[in-house]
């Protein structure tokens, strides 16, 4: 890979360990001054603005990143045309706000949807500018950008809820980072807008984007099913108590996989018409990635009910429940993460909608299970759907970059054996002391894991020896 994407993803990864680590401490200092079904109710409140959200830029934004080139009149078209959306959309979302409220029965609902449709606005000022800087892979000026935003949310987020404000703690630090993400953004960025509009010289991107906002919503409302009907079905408690192991789920996947593979979709974009290049860098993340999700998959798994206890207190405990199935997801997201950047960097847009509506499309089975014999229930049947869908995934793929098909399935049943060896000799240790049984379980697991993907020699330990090899000459050199 070239150095300019190596670079990007050094800065990809910072930003998002930074951002994360960040969220992940205010994460927890709100989760004990606050409720479970103080975060229930946000979670029944954004919703809807998840799936609206997209139609700000009519997948614009993306279509900026996959085009080779963007002239100023067709960036300051798109940068006018997000304007006019987002205040339609606030006062869409503004005038919706009761009946979202007496949907869910929840009055609460009402109010907060209304503050927080103010989002689109904010939103629409800076589709433009950020999808230049990712574009250009200056992924350094994202991390000042979100450091800043995120920084501000902690500060006003956790002094309002010290102070007993409770979920409106955390509707008005989101607001607080937007505003603050918004005014870095313009600072750092060197595009301005032009008093123009010429729909004639978008057209094409406006044929683009409209995949892009098509495959966004398909992801953005099947993600958010689960919540949706649980919300219908539980209490505001128990969709908070869900949504928290679903955000400590996630935490792997939006601090290590979704970092290091969002350079990807502008770097597959460059190199779209060499496919060696294409096919090295593919093997190389997909490797490590998976060596890497599937070793934090087992850690979380073997000492969930402890982290959860640490981190959030007692009330939280039903939570870890959800987790041990919820971390299973973790595994099967490289290959999907890495197999959607490779379809969009080479413009394969309809073949990459097919695919992810077949395999969002699944969640409607999974709740189904889910409805009559619970969460757990979901849980089981959702994972085993979401491997046959990555089968067929690979499948395609494999038929249309000529990408192994072989290759790629014996990359997750090796390393799901290896897991499955750490994950069996490590679970009989089970000292009394809470921190304790999580110091030694992490370490045995760490040390079987590694040794035995050591001796088998799984690619994806081997790249991850030869990687920390080169970054340690690097520190020692300097």
């Amino acid at each position: 890979m070239q150095d300019s994407g190596k670079n990007a993803i050094f800065w990809s990864l910072t930003e998002k360990l930074f951002r994360q680590g960040l969220s992940f401490i205010v994460s927890v200092f709100l989760a004990r001054l606050l409720n479970p079904d103080d975060f229930g109710v946000l979670a029944m409140a954004t919703i809807f603005y998840g799936w609206v959200e997209l139609f700000t830029d009519f997948g614009l934004g993306q279509s900026i990143i996959q085009k080779k080139e963007v002239s100023k009149v067709q960036t300051s078209t798109i940068f006018w045309i997000n304007i006019f959306m987002g205040i339609l959309l606030f006062i869409l979302f503004y005038a919706a706000a009761p009946w979202i409220g007496r949907f869910f029965n929840a009055p609460l609902v009402s109010p907060i949807v209304q503050i927080t449709s103010v989002g689109f606005i904010i939103t629409s000022f800076t589709v433009v500018q950020s999808s230049i800087i990712v574009k250009n892979l200056e992924y350094k000026k994202n991390f000042f950008i979100s450091a800043a935003s995120n920084i501000g949310y902690g500060i006003v987020g956790v002094s309002m809820a010290f102070w007993g404000y409770g979920v409106w703690s955390m509707v008005w630090g989101g607001i607080f980072s937007s505003v603050v993400s918004l005014i870095f953004l313009w600072a750092y960025s060197d595009w301005r807008p032009s008093w123009v509009i010429c729909i004639k010289e978008t057209r094409d991107m406006f044929r683009t984007g409209f995949h892009f906002m098509s495959f966004g919503f398909v992801n953005s409302v099947f993600d958010s099913l689960d919540v949706l009907m649980f919300s219908k079905i539980y209490s505001p408690q128990i969709v908070g108590l869900y949504n928290r192991a679903i955000g400590l789920r996630n935490l792997p996947l939006s601090t290590l996989i979704l970092p290091i593979t969002r350079p990807l979709f502008p770097v597959f974009s460059k190199l779209q018409d060499d496919l060696v290049s294409v096919k090295r860098n593919y093997f190389h993340y997909l490797h490590l990635l998976e060596f890497l999700s599937f070793a934090i998959a087992g850690l979380i798994f073997l000492s969930a009910s402890e982290i959860v206890v640490v981190l959030y207190t007692d009330k939280w405990l039903v939570a870890a429940d959800y987790l041990k199935y919820a971390i299973w997801i973790v595994p099967l997201e490289p290959n999907k993460v890495i197999i959607t950047s490779l379809l969009k960097g080479l413009g394969r847009l309809k073949l990459l909608i097919m695919l992810n509506f077949y395999e969002r499309g699944i969640i409607v089975v999974a709740l189904a299970i889910g409805y009559f014999y619970g969460i757990e229930s979901f849980f089981v049947c959702y994972i085993l759907l979401r491997l046959c869908t990555l089968i067929q995934r690979i499948f395609y793929v494999s038929r249309m970059a000529q990408i192994s098909f072989r290759k790629q399935v014996e990359a997750l049943v090796f390393n799901t054996l290896v897991l499955v060896v750490a994950v069996v000799l490590v679970g009989f240790i089970k000292p009394e002391n809470i921190y304790v049984t999580i110091v030694l379980k992490s370490i045995a697991f760490i040390f079987v894991y590694f040794s035995v993907s050591y001796l088998v020699k799984l690619p994806g330990a081997m790249i991850a020896i030869k990687e920390l090899n080169l970054l340690l000459k690097k520190w020692t050199y300097k």
